[in-house]
């Protein structure tokens, strides 16, 4: 009794229940969905100058190291490129890395679903007798009870009618 009472309580609490409601998930939206940053202003071609450097002195007389001398037009451009390519680098990495796990999710879901499908592929090859096996057991079993219950019951009574 205790456990039909118990088994009762669990289907009541179990039934009435209520689900979690999904959460939304929101993702950031991709590299190609944010607008590029306007180009820089072009540079003069008579500011469009670049030079190789061996060595130079600055004006505190400290000597630089060999390199290329900008002009200050070009410096600005290079610097502004600069940002623009860090920003975007750093945007791309991270939808890299969103999109990856996303990838992995879809994966790994794909995956599930063919198994599914090679699940219903082998239940539906199956044979007759093996998906109404159970229910002809129980047929059978049925019929074969009834036949042994009127023969036991046939030979009581004959036993009971040579006995009178």
């Amino acid at each position: 009794m205790k456990h039909l009472v118990s088994a009762l309580t669990c289907m009541v609490v179990g039934c009435t229940s209520t689900q979690q409601p999904a959460t939304a998930r929101t993702l950031p939206e991709p590299v190609v969905a944010v607008e590029l940053p306007p180009n820089p202003a072009p540079v003069e071609p008579q500011d469009r100058w670049t030079k190789p450097v061996t060595m130079c002195t600055a004006d505190n007389g400290e000597e630089t190291p060999p390199g290329i001398l900008l002009s200050v037009p070009m410096a600005r451009l290079a610097g502004e490129v600069r940002i623009d390519y860090t920003e975007i680098r750093m945007l791309y990495e991270i939808d890299q890395r969103t999109w990856q796990k996303e990838r992995t999710i879809y994966e790994r879901n794909l995956e599930l679903a063919d198994q599914e499908i090679k699940r219903a592929n082998e239940r539906a090859e199956r044979t007759w007798w093996e998906r109404h096996s159970g229910q002809m057991g129980v047929g059978i079993g049925f019929i074969v009870g009834a036949a042994l219950t009127t023969a036991i019951v046939s030979a009581v009574s004959k036993a009971d009618d040579a006995g009178e």
